[in-house]
């Protein structure tokens, strides 16, 4: 495709979820096919705006490691005490996009295959000591799910106080990794073959894109207790990282191109954990990034936030 009349590195959309705090996951790029008629390479910083780093930063938000909870659940360890063991299984709906709102390649004018999976799940190990420091480690399974496969590894570290009734939190916490999918050319529009109403930039076969919603955030927290319950919340800022790795084949051209961008945002989150039963802890918690997005080139810039809600079971081993 020429650059004269759409920059093909504007066709590349990322998914519909701790660089120094974890040892990560790393990939290995498809090979293409040496039959076709041109290859495309090529690397390009986005604008935090641009429909495509909004698309990018929007599935990073949705994924953030939030707390899932007050302060060490409101449990943290006595100074001087015995460290404690948490494991959680959380699990996160990741809302569907309009098609207008999934139109983001070539600055807005291509629409994408977004709508992959519609929740997301993960692990959470959890370790807190005396003196109220804490440490997290959390992944996703590498399930796909609706043509996404995500290798996602997630950390923090946290300190809590308990001031009366009162609790407060403080963390760092970061992602790496990233998530897998047929986003550029889905099996969908590769099916339309030659139809050009269906498939108009005649993707020949599956893309295998990869997505990394990379971030660094610093939270603060605050829970207290209200009869059997504890309601939390948490304020984020977050230093976003994405990238997009395109590894797609249309128009008899191999496009291997990278985008990415960076910015720094916020976050809101806030729940409520439920009473204790049997060890069990049960906590529902609702979470809101604000966003900008300018989806075409001179058009006014929109808010376009992320937000979703998260569900996540406790228990403590020992």
């Amino acid at each position: 495709m020429s650059r004269g009349t759409a920059d093909a590195s504007w066709a590349r959309f990322p998914l519909a979820p701790a660089s120094t705090l974890l040892l990560l996951v790393t990939c290995v790029g498809a090979i293409a096919s040496p039959a076709v008629a041109g290859a495309q390479s090529t690397t390009e910083t986005l604008d935090f705006d641009r429909p495509e780093a909004w698309a990018m930063v929007r599935l990073t938000s949705l994924t953030l490691l939030s707390s899932l909870g007050p302060p060490g659940l409101g449990r943290t360890a006595e100074p001087g005490g015995d460290l404690r063991l948490r494991i959680t299984g959380e699990v996160g709906w990741v809302p569907a996009l309009s098609r207008q709102e999934r139109t983001v390649g070539f600055y807005g004018t291509k629409e994408e295959d977004t709508n992959k999976s519609p929740v997301f799940g993960r692990f959470r190990v959890g370790l807190s000591g005396g003196a109220g420091w804490s440490a997290e480690l959390a992944a996703m399974p590498p399930v796909e799910i609706g043509g996404a496969r995500p290798f996602l590894v997630a950390g923090s570290v946290g300190w809590s106080r308990s001031l009366s009734d009162v609790a407060l939190g403080i963390r760092v916490h970061a992602q790496e990794g990233y998530v897998q999918g047929d986003i550029t050319c889905p099996a969908r529009i590769v099916a339309a073959g030659d139809d050009l109403e269906r498939n108009p930039f005649r993707c020949e076969e599956p893309s295998s894109d990869r997505l990394h919603p990379r971030y660094l955030a610093a939270s603060g927290s605050i829970g207290t207790t209200v009869g059997r319950v504890q309601p939390f919340a948490e304020l984020s800022v977050i230093r976003h990282r994405a990238r997009f790795e395109v590894d797609a084949l249309y128009g008899g051209v191999v496009d291997q191109g990278v985008l990415s961008t960076r910015g720094t945002g916020w976050s809101v989150s806030g729940g409520v954990a439920g009473a204790r039963i049997r060890g069990v802890d049960l906590v529902v918690e609702a979470f809101y990034s604000p966003l900008t997005v300018q989806r075409r080139f001179n058009q006014p810039r929109e808010r376009a936030g992320a937000w979703n809600v998260r569900l996540g079971v406790s228990v403590d081993p020992g």
